[in-house]
């Protein structure tokens, strides 16, 4: 109430109503008043935008001193998660689920953030037998990438290259055992595979492996049936996953530089996992970069061209083979009918 009103209100007022009615005293309170209230708000604020601190605060009055029995509703930690008693009933969080099998299991060491950090990355997961060999007799490491729905194309790829090869693998949730029981399929089915193949693996952090039972039996299918072994891979994948894989960009180029670097080669050919190189590519490259001509640049990068060939025609095993098939209209340069500005970098009239 506004002192003036307050004084004409009681024309006799007391010894307190008469102390209000002098301005001076208000004039030497207001200062005061405003202290105050900025100091009641401030602790209000503080309250509000930092409550965990003040909770503590208050958790570190409540807790149980050592020695003294516990009230109903306390809690305590033990070995194996947090056990609460509420109401005199014990609750106990699940234990953390145990590890998968071991060929399920991804490497326990040399995981690392891949760029950006929303991938783990696990080069070098599985070795080529013959790697120590082969990189020591071939200059190009073939380097490639894939998700477990286009492995069934690696062994036709890998047979026809004679050195190094470097795959890098897209492996979330149940997807990961599923690609360990089918690349270990390959290496049992396939030695060239076995010998010539290094395997690394590319992870979701937000999707990490995770154990689907039955899926080793798998990697005892019968042999010669790659293309049949998948899909019944592939039909164990629970209808969530698939519609969740169908929905994230592929990390296309994240998983290529993973290959890249997974090789021990001076130099890396990257191509896609339906690119077949022709036979004897591993060799013809070798005596390329051994000749003048390739010495005579130091910063070039090599263009091999690549050509798309009608399904209905059986592998061309010959640069006549090929000219043979793009006369007759049944092979033509990769792209050239979806974004021939792709393949202006090579030369095909050579």
């Amino acid at each position: 109430m506004c002192p003036s009103l307050l004084c004409q209100m009681n024309r006799s007022p007391s010894l307190l109503r008469q102390l209000l009615c002098r301005r001076w005293i208000w004039h030497q309170l207001s200062p005061l008043l405003v202290f105050a209230f900025s100091l009641l708000l401030l602790f209000h604020v503080t309250t509000i935008r930092n409550p965990r601190r003040y909770e503590e605060s208050q958790t570190a009055q409540e807790a149980p001193t050592p020695g003294l029995p516990q009230r109903e509703g306390a809690s305590e930690r033990r070995p194996g998660g947090r056990v609460e008693r509420v109401a005199g009933a014990e609750v106990t969080e699940k234990p953390p689920p145990p590890p998968p099998p071991p060929l399920q299991r991804l490497p326990s060491m040399g995981g690392s953030w891949a760029n950006p950090k929303q991938w783990m990355a696990y080069p070098r997961a599985v070795v080529a037998e013959g790697e120590a060999a082969l990189t020591g007799a071939r200059r190009v490491t073939l380097a490639t990438q894939a998700s477990l729905d286009r492995l069934a194309l690696l062994p036709e790829l890998v047979s026809h290259w004679d050195g190094p090869v470097s795959v890098a693998l897209f492996t979330p949730d149940v997807e990961h055992p599923l690609a360990a029981a089918f690349v270990a399929y390959l290496r049992r089915c396939h030695a060239v595979i076995r010998q010539r193949v290094t395997f690394s693996l590319l992870v979701p952090v937000n999707r990490p492996p995770r154990p689907l039972g039955g899926s080793g039996q798998f990697a005892s299918s019968p042999c010669g049936a790659t293309r049949e072994t998948l899909s019944s891979v592939l039909r164990r994948r629970p209808a969530s996953v698939t519609a969740w894989r169908q929905k994230i960009p592929y990390p296309q180029n994240t998983l290529r530089n993973l290959a890249r670097n997974a090789s021990l080669t001076e130099f890396v050919w990257v191509v896609d996992v339906d690119v077949v190189p022709v036979a004897g590519a591993a060799s013809a490259l070798n005596e390329f970069l051994a000749s003048r001509a390739a010495h005579s640049c130091g910063r070039c990068v090599f263009v091999v061209p690549t050509y798309e060939v009608d399904e209905r025609e059986r592998f061309p095993e010959s640069a006549e083979r090929l000219l043979e098939l793009v006369r007759k209209k049944r092979a033509r340069p990769f792209h050239e009918k979806v974004l021939i500005h792709n393949q202006f970098a090579t030369n095909h009239s050579r």
